[in-house]
């Protein structure tokens, strides 16, 4: 739990980032924001949530940031533009946008609002490990657990559990039961207690990690059943950013078409682009993976990789840059020309590596900031307004769009035109994404890759090395960011852009 000066602190840091370096006017932002609430708050099936994202979404200096996220040009492909798959993927875009902002919103209160907190020991479980637990001995049990935890404190699991959740200092060479706040009780407890723990992070990059990694999984979903809807969100949110589960369960798949003996193009079933899956088979590609797993957005983290690969697969040329040009200079004038596959792949990896880096450094800071400050100034938003938004829309929350096939896209940007959010539930409802009760493990000849990406996912060090936005990374750089010029609103942005592509990949 945050204090009261902490709060106010960190809010007008915020509302000064956006002032002065987002170069947002965040004060005509929140007061379009009350009118467009006043004249919609009567309208069937409108949210208050719905209102805020509607707006700021198309608030003028905030959409040139978010264009960046769904325009093809992001990528330099010369994917064509006409295409109602394409303009069906950038509705599902935005929608996942909001939902992020849900989810971060709901997250940070629950973790400021939150003061009960509550020890990981015997005298609290009352029952809690019986899925795996012997109730008669559970001092016993508990001992042995903290034995455990101390020696391997610096396995993954065990790791995440200290640095992000445990509330007294986990480096005491006394530490041992862990502290953690109310609403993460049934994750710690998981990871404290549940034997396939410290089996999976012992095989973590090896041979088996596959095997034990659906053992885990299966854990997990047992360990649901037991909790009520609402803690069981939470326990599914935070073991997918844990695990990653909802993404690497596609992922699996992809590699079986890049690395198996699968053929086609997975749910892109077009027969006719000019680059095969199996084209992109090695370290580039797995780099990006990487890089898509770590973005910050919890759910469709894979969906967001599909729809890289599919401007990548079906395109014919690169274009030379993303930032627009003046039609008249010399070079604008150079039409493009068809490049070689090899060609396409090696620079279409690389680019699409700037756009992630991008996502990652700017546009989801960026959003966060946003719903932060805007939230903030609306008192009717509490914790008990996320609660009733998630026990009414978790499906919609956690809905898996790499699910849908390329009709689907296509139905959804039909709907969204008619701009009615009860027929876009109702669609996404028809087809519900029923998480499977096993996952299926990648063909043998893709196991290698898949087991090199999750050991890069499940690397302790993930832990430490949250993604900090571009405000900090350019105050802690040498680089010569020429603040008098590139900080004019029109090369702002572009500067932005240009300074991430120094950051490590």
């Amino acid at each position: 739990m945050y204090s009261s000066d902490h709060l106010t602190e960190e809010l007008l840091e915020r509302t000064w980032k956006l002032k002065y370096f987002y170069l947002v006017d965040i004060d005509t932002l929140i007061q379009n924001i009350k009118v467009y609430i006043n004249e919609h708050k009567n309208d069937t099936g409108f949210h208050i949530f719905h209102g805020i994202f509607d707006t700021l979404y198309r608030f003028p200096e905030c959409n040139s940031y978010f264009q960046f996220l769904t325009s093809p040009r992001s990528f330099n492909f010369s994917t064509s533009q006409n295409n109602q798959f394409l303009f069906g993927c950038q509705d599902v875009l935005q929608f996942l946008l909001r939902n992020h902002c849900i989810l971060y919103g709901f997250d940070q209160l629950l973790n400021q609002t939150d003061s009960d907190e509550i020890r990981i020991s015997s005298k609290s479980d009352k029952g809690k490990t019986a899925p795996y637990a012997n109730p008669n001995n559970l001092a016993q049990n508990y001992n042995k657990y903290k034995k455990r935890f101390q020696q391997k404190s610096d396995n993954y699991s065990y790791y995440f559990l200290k640095r992000k959740y445990c509330l007294e200092n986990p480096l005491k060479k006394d530490f041992g039961f862990p502290t953690v706040l109310k609403h993460n009780e049934h994750l710690a407890r998981f990871i404290f207690t549940n034997p396939s723990i410290p089996t999976f992070d012992k095989h973590i990059g090896q041979t088996r990690s596959l095997k034990y990694y659906s053992d885990l999984y299966n854990e997990i979903m047992l360990t649901r059943q037991f909790l009520s809807e609402m803690d069981s969100f939470i326990f599914n949110y935070s073991t997918e950013y844990l695990y990653g589960f909802y993404f690497f369960r596609s992922v699996f798949k992809l590699l079986d078409f890049i690395y198996g003996p699968k053929t086609g193009h997975l749910i892109l079933e077009n027969s006719d682009f000019k680059i095969s899956l199996k084209e992109l088979a090695g370290d580039i590609t797995l780099n990006l993976i990487s890089q898509v797993a770590r973005l910050p957005i919890t759910y469709n983290r894979y969906f967001l990789l599909q729809y890289i690969l599919y401007h990548l697969i079906s395109s014919e040329k690169l274009e030379r840059d993303i930032r627009p040009r003046n039609k008249h200079a010399l070079f604008a004038q150079i039409p493009s020309v068809p490049s070689s596959n090899f060609q396409l792949i090696l620079d279409g990896l690389s680019r699409a590596g700037y756009y992630i880096q991008n996502l990652n450094y700017i546009l989801f800071p960026f959003l966060e900031d946003l719903w932060y400050v805007i939230t903030n100034h609306f008192p009717e938003i509490d914790l008990q307004t996320y609660e009733q938004y998630i026990t009414s829309n978790s499906d919609i929350l956690t809905f898996d769009f790499s699910s849908c096939k390329i009709q689907d896209f296509e139905e959804i940007h039909q709907v969204c035109k008619e701009e009615t959010k009860e027929k876009f539930y109702k669609k996404l409802r028809e087809n519900p994404d029923s998480f499977p009760n096993a996952l299926s493990m990648p063909d043998s000849a893709a196991k290698a890759p898949a087991i090199k990406l999750l050991a890069d996912y499940l690397a302790p060090s993930r832990i430490d090395d949250t993604p900090k936005d571009i405000t900090e990374l350019l105050f802690q750089t040498q680089n010569n960011f020429d603040s008098q010029t590139k900080f004019l609103k029109s090369e702002h942005l572009n500067a932005l852009f240009e300074f991430t592509k120094q950051m490590p990949t």
